[in-house]
């Protein structure tokens, strides 16, 4: 049972009396404090990883809805079954990783025992996931919005598109030269001439605009 604070914390011997019950306490319960050791914000969420008491000590994620000031504006409340995004590589000092994706979801980079990464997404509703395998070995998740993730592969060069829909399995829906980012359901590359982007629409797998960055 809790004392008067966050870290009072003991085990009561509780005795009834003619009154009612009386409690003492008997021992004393050492603070065990969370670990955060990833942290995601997008669409006005902070979404945390660590072990955590209320999973029983298992690595969770937990998140927490900011205000326009950005602080904290209502409870924590878990958002991913108990998950363990790795094994890391050995002096992989990115590892985990994650990214927000605006959706409640948020996508992270599991390694098999051969260090080959599988893009994973958890979060949009409880215990539910989609996942695609890369085929590739130390590469990145870089930007990422909705249902798309993009990953930077480990050779030099190679870039995947990761499709992972609510409520189904994903595919990679592109594998292309590395030159773009990812924003919404749109590819950005850059365009023929100086100073233009290009956006390629993954859904209908069209060129709907080019851009001018530059007056």
């Amino acid at each position: 049972m809790a004392g008067p604070s966050s870290t009072d914390w003991h085990v009561y011997r509780v005795t009834p009396t003619e009154t009612g019950v009386t409690a003492a306490p008997v021992l004393d319960v050492e603070v065990n404090r969370a670990t955060i050791e990833g942290l995601m914000l997008s669409g006005g969420e902070l979404l945390m990883y660590g072990d955590t008491t209320d999973q029983g000590g298992y690595d969770a994620v937990h998140g927490v809805q900011l205000d326009a000031a950005g602080r904290p504006a209502g409870p924590q409340t878990h958002r991913a079954s108990p998950l363990n995004p790795s094994p890391c590589l050995a002096g992989d000092v990115a590892c985990p990783q994650f990214e927000a994706l605006g959706d409640g979801g948020f996508a992270h980079l599991p390694t098999d025992a051969d260090g080959k990464g599988s893009v994973h997404v958890t979060g949009r509703t409880p215990n539910t996931y989609a996942t695609v395998a890369t085929g590739s070995s130390g590469g990145r998740v870089g930007t990422g919005t909705g249902r798309y993730v993009l990953y930077n592969g480990g050779t030099p060069g190679a870039q995947k598109v990761a499709d992972l829909p609510r409520g189904a399995g994903g595919e990679i829906a592109l594998d292309r030269t590395r030159t773009a980012a990812v924003w919404g359901r749109r590819l950005w590359t850059p365009g023929s001439s100086q100073g233009s982007v290009v956006a390629y629409d993954l859904k209908s797998r069209k060129n709907p605009a080019t851009v001018a960055t530059v007056d």
